[in-house]
């Protein structure tokens, strides 16, 4: 097993399963043509990521029912971050990437190269529901979600401006990838364009947001720059976390300032509340 640059390719697809309800596996191939987090992947006669039986710090291709390709995940750090992947028959060694790009198992603990992303590949169109209409996205500052200049073509920037309810431009319609999914896409009311990244293939910290087609036709990186993760703050308030950058949707400091990406924290900016 290793490791190399975002391809979006089939060597780098696999399929979760669960065993036992709580252990993990991975097999090799597409993910599940439903929401994220699908785990409809049948073990017989795949192979999973697995520590070698003779080996065990190597990582090898295995049996996905062999108890040495199955994962327990843990949370190292802040909710919804990267998971550290703790193994079923060697419960002290974790999923490990190394620097020339091969994959161990190594003792668990804080190291960054035991810290996984996992990203879902494009969902199909059909899957999106649960669809809240017309929206608004309050800030920290009590200013609105709405588009920068214009009804909103691909590439319009995002801003917050004071509420105004007769705005289309200040709805949105937040789109769901799968029953009791936290995975959505935030599409513009008015401009029928989703929130999205500005570069998606190589976003930066400060980058504005912007509107762009929902679909994920063209996208090189299957249409992640425009699918969200929403964490839920116990004072009700959302933090949108995208799946492509990794980073969270920030507010500008004052009225009509542009909407950027951050890296993920607790800070108000980050913070927003949906209002009817």
């Amino acid at each position: 097993m290793t490791t190399g640059q975002q391809r979006y390719n089939l060597r780098q697809r696999f399929r979760m399963d669960t065993v036992q309800g709580h252990w993990y596996r991975f097999a090799r191939g597409n993910s599940p043509r439903a929401a994220s987090g699908a785990r409809t992947a049948s073990a017989a006669g795949e192979l999973c990521p697995g520590i070698n039986p003779f080996l065990p710090l190597s990582v090898i291709m295995l049996p996905c029912t062999a108890p040495g390709a199955q994962w327990l995940p843990e949370d190292p750090g802040p909710l919804g971050g990267p998971l550290r992947w703790r193994n079923s028959r060697h419960p002290e060694l974790c999923l490990t990437g190394g620097r020339n790009g091969e994959v161990a198992a190594l003792a668990c603990g804080d190291s960054p190269a035991q810290q996984w992303w996992d990203n879902s590949r494009a969902v199909d169109e059909r899957a999106w529901e649960g669809e809240e209409k017309r929206v608004q996205l309050r800030a920290y500052n009590g200013l609105f979600l709405d588009n920068f200049s214009g009804p909103g073509h691909d590439g319009t920037p995002l801003t917050t401006r004071r509420r105004n309810i007769g705005v289309i431009s200040q709805r949105w319609d937040t789109q769901y990838a799968g029953s009791g999914d936290n995975l959505v896409r935030l599409k513009g009311s008015g401009s029928g364009r989703c929130i999205d990244l500005l570069n998606e293939e190589r976003p930066r910290p400060g980058d504005r947001s912007v509107l762009h087609g929902c679909t994920d036709r063209g996208s090189k990186i299957d249409g992640a720059g425009h699918r969200w993760q929403v964490e839920t703050y116990a004072d009700g308030s959302l933090r949108f976390r995208n799946e492509a950058a990794h980073m969270c949707l920030v507010a500008p400091l004052r009225e009509t300032g542009y909407v950027t990406m951050d890296t993920c924290s607790d800070e108000v900016r980050q913070r927003w509340t949906v209002v009817p």
